[in-house]
């Protein structure tokens, strides 16, 4: 995603967002963009050297990280965890 423009980025996540919440197809996202995880995905997986060392709803990693790589990541982007305050359906 980070290889696109503005406006391109935005119609794919507009897609993706239209398969899952209205076709409910099932999405794995891969990414370190953190805005992009909160638009898409209700579950969020933290990975530090291939291990997880984090999972939960997206909104409460980001919210209240536990670990120190999950804490390093939402705190990378200023108000990311203030900004994501409920549950993806």
């Amino acid at each position: 995603m980070s290889g696109l423009d503005l406006p391109l980025r935005n119609s794919v996540l507009a897609l993706l967002e239209q398969l899952v919440h209205r076709d409910g197809l099932g999405l794995l996202f891969v990414s370190h963009d953190l805005a992009a995880i909160a638009r898409l995905c209700s579950q969020t997986l933290v990975l530090s050297g291939g291990s997880i060392v984090e999972q939960g709803p997206t909104f409460a990693v980001y919210a209240n990280p536990q670990t120190r790589e999950a804490r390093e990541l939402v705190t990378s982007i200023p108000g990311l965890g203030r900004d994501v305050r409920q549950d993806k359906p």
